[in-house]
């Protein structure tokens, strides 16, 4: 038991673990320590129920506060959006795999803006048409009208690029201008 409560210390180490997620893992550490070619090992864990044992470490983490579902949802929503982002029905599905409940779920994602995630993700395909744009977004999980958001800030984008260059162009054409001028100046003292 003690090695397996140390093989669960060690998987909370590093990264948070959900309940049902730790109680997967460590389940099929035992089951592999009943079945090892190591007969130590495996005199040691053939008697033991491997559940029983599982849920018997989880409740001692949990009484330690080293396992909280709650957080661990924070944990992963947080991660998501930093490293790699996700439309909320991803996520939530995540999650749920993860075996955290809904109630936790709706409550972690209850603020979660779609917006700037989609817009990140988007702009992979920012030069692409409308329709692949729309398609790829929502394949990736977004609403249809976090899509709409993002193919218009896209196109607000280029327009103010258009009237950026067209400004620049302008601002070019009138230095030439004036110097167009300077150079007839300069000619005409000459003469």
């Amino acid at each position: 038991m003690d090695s397996l409560y140390a093989h669960a210390l060690k998987l909370l180490i590093t990264r948070p673990h959900s309940k049902a997620e730790l109680r997967t893992k460590l389940i099929k550490v035992c089951q592999r320590r009943k079945t090892t070619k190591l007969i130590r090992i495996r005199t040691i864990y053939q008697p033991l129920n491997c559940t029983e044992l599982t849920n018997t470490i989880l409740e001692k983490l949990d009484t330690q506060q080293l396992l909280n579902d709650n957080d661990f949802a924070i944990y992963w929503k947080e991660q998501r959006e930093k490293y790699r982002p996700r439309s909320m029905l991803q996520l939530q599905n995540e999650l749920r795999i993860k075996g955290i409940t809904n109630d936790i779920i709706s409550k972690i994602l209850d603020n979660y803006d779609e917006f700037p995630l989609a817009l990140r993700i988007g702009n992979k395909k920012r030069n692409k048409s409308k329709k692949e744009i729309i398609q790829y977004l929502s394949s990736k999980g977004f609403r249809y009208s976090t899509i709409q958001q993002v193919i218009q800030k896209f196109e607000e984008d280029k327009e103010k690029g258009i009237i950026e260059i067209l400004n620049e162009v302008d601002e070019e054409d009138s230095n030439d201008e004036n110097d167009r001028d300077e150079h007839d100046d300069d000619e005409s003292e000459l003469k």
